[in-house]
């Protein structure tokens, strides 16, 4: 069982990469087409106008990379955390017993997985979390 979602996660993942780098590229896109076809926004942007202007497409850009950045460290959490399980269970599975060593990895690394995966998922929610503090704080302040 452990094969096939391995199996799975490997065949997953990188499709995920591909739509989600597919989309970063035409929202880049758009930007560029933007700022070509009105040159004149920037300056609007940058001069501090009165009214409220809605979130660019560079800013969705921005979020868009931490993400996809951030679930890049997921298939390496896995490969930390199951590989070397799964090569246990395969030396097991062809060669008879697997060495100490092995299993002493496989103890190790299969109690840090659930750890890496709280960090990485930690990070980001902690990154929202002072984000809007930060906005709450700013509003108290006027």
């Amino acid at each position: 069982v452990l094969f096939v979602c391995l199996l799975l996660i490997l065949i997953i993942y990188p499709e995920l990469f591909r739509i989600i780098r597919a989309e970063q590229r035409r929202a880049q896109q758009k930007e560029n087409d933007d700022s070509q076809s009105n040159p004149d926004s920037r300056s609007r942007q940058s001069s501090g106008s009165s009214k409220s202007l809605a979130p660019s497409t560079l800013d969705t850009v921005k979020k868009q990379r931490k993400v996809f950045n951030q679930m890049k460290l997921y298939p390496v959490a896995l490969v930390i955390g199951q590989g070397p399980g799964m090569i246990r269970r395969l030396t097991e599975l062809f060669g008879g017993s697997a060495p100490f060593g092995l299993i002493c990895v496989h103890a190790v690394c299969s109690g840090l997985f659930g750890f890496i995966t709280a960090v990485i998922y930690g990070t980001r929610t902690w990154q929202i979390y002072s984000r809007k503090m930060q906005k709450l704080c700013e509003r108290k302040e006027e």
